[in-house]
């Protein structure tokens, strides 16, 4: 009989034993809720709420904490931040806490009324300046961080979701029932998520001169599954000679087995010499979880001359032949409408009228694309800067951007504005 009991008594030891090791393991129960895993430090910071006070995120230790990046902009964001709101009310009494910060870098009483609309409960902090969202690397919204209640990131969710639903939940309240995150879990978990680091190149660039404005193209490229990454903006070093002359575009491709991605730095050169680009470094981790990683290029170098008399006497007569061709030729055509001119005027509002039916049908995002490539297309031929509306381009069809009806009508009137304020 006594064997019996002590055999009884090892068994339910051995099953406590297995069923703390379980529920002290999170690995699966962040993977579950469909976030990538990651552990480092999470980033400090001090912003206001919607009333000026300041917070920390420090205020938030012994807990396990929801940072959930956003902005009144983002459509996909107002679809998600009710969702949090219920998830917040089921939760907020027990180990578990959710702020929610803006990215809007307009006034707060914008978010206020945002706020308001969606009645939400939540703390909400605004990050007008874009630090928080700098730090914590929120490229695309909305964006959500798991942070375990020893201040470890260890999770990140990009894209609006469901997180009220009654699987969410319990999950949910199984993972705050762990005090205490070993990193030994993640080491294990980052084992199986390494990933061929991606190999960075660098295009030389043509000959240059002092003053000039030329495009750096980095490109990226990886074989490999394109979704199984997740690859930050390349930081590069200039030296204080070099300025980056606006903002990086950036544009991809991909195949089954092989990505690339090609970033383009504008630059300017003030001052003559040699010069060293670089180096280059660019965080990438597996969309799977996993520690952050980074691939390095050590730059190029590059020299900067200065422009010599007579290229410059030469390129002053080349441009005063070209100002005075122009204005002889406008002055011959003074008073005599080109109906060839009228015809391609004609043709592009033509074109407007024609995406307009999109937006009458609802088609808000494909509207909002047709309305871009066309807006590009007119600069170029026009011999126009593209760059910022390609870039946006890319954000709307890649990041869940998403213009406003305001914005839409100020691209609209824009295109319009100079088709019809064309001389003909």
């Amino acid at each position: 009989m006594k064997n019996i009991v002590a055999l009884i008594s090892l068994f339910l030891i051995l099953a406590n034993t297995s069923s703390a090791s379980i529920e002290e393991n999170p690995i699966p129960l962040i993977k579950n809720l469909g976030f990538n895993l990651t552990y480092t430090d999470s980033p400090t910071f001090e912003l206001p709420d919607l009333k000026g006070k300041l917070h920390s995120i420090n205020e938030y230790k012994g807990k396990w904490l929801v940072v959930a990046f956003w902005a009144t902009w983002c459509g996909p964001c107002k679809l998600e931040l009710p969702e949090l709101e219920l998830l917040y009310n089921r939760l907020k009494l027990k180990n578990f806490n959710l702020i929610g910060i803006s990215a809007d870098q307009g006034d707060v009483y914008i978010v206020q009324k945002f706020v308001s609309e969606l009645k939400l409960t939540f703390p909400i902090l605004h990050d007008m300046q874009g630090v928080a969202s700098s730090q914590f690397q929120a490229n695309a919204l909305p964006t959500l961080y798991l942070v375990s209640p020893d201040l470890k990131l260890v999770g990140l969710a990009s894209g609006a979701r469901s997180w009220s639903s009654e699987n969410i939940v319990k999950e949910f309240e199984n993972l705050i029932k762990i005090k205490n995150v070993d990193v030994k879990f993640f080491e294990a978990a980052e084992k199986e998520t390494q990933v061929e680091a991606p190999v960075l190149e660098i295009e030389q660039l043509p000959e240059i001169f002092v003053n000039d404005k030329v495009l750096l193209k980095v490109k990226i490229h990886w074989k490999g599954e394109p979704a199984k990454y997740l690859v930050n903006v390349p930081k590069i070093t200039f030296p204080n000679e070099i300025k980056l002359n606006g903002d990086i575009a950036s544009a991809s491709s991909a195949s089954a087995n092989m990505a690339v991605l090609n970033y383009l730095y504008p630059l300017s050169f003030a001052k003559a010499g040699k010069f060293q680009l670089g180096p280059i470094t660019m965080s990438f981790q597996s969309a799977a979880g996993g520690k952050e990683q980074f691939s390095r290029h050590l730059g190029i170098e590059v020299e900067v001359k200065e422009r010599s008399w007579n290229t410059v006497f030469a390129a002053s007569i080349a441009i005063f032949l070209f100002i005075f061709m122009i204005i002889f030729i406008v002055r011959q055509k003074k008073g005599k409408p080109s109906k060839l001119v009228e015809t391609v005027k004609t043709d592009w509002e033509n074109s407007v009228n024609s995406i307009k039916r999109l937006r009458l049908e609802g088609s808000k995002k494909e509207y909002t694309l047709e309305l871009l490539r066309l807006s590009i297309k007119y600069q170029k031929e026009k011999k126009c800067e593209t760059i910022k509306l390609e870039e946006l381009l890319e954000k709307i069809r890649f990041a869940g951007f998403e213009l406003s009806d305001s914005e839409l009508d100020y691209y609209e009137k824009e295109l319009k504005r100079s088709i019809e304020g064309e001389s003909i």
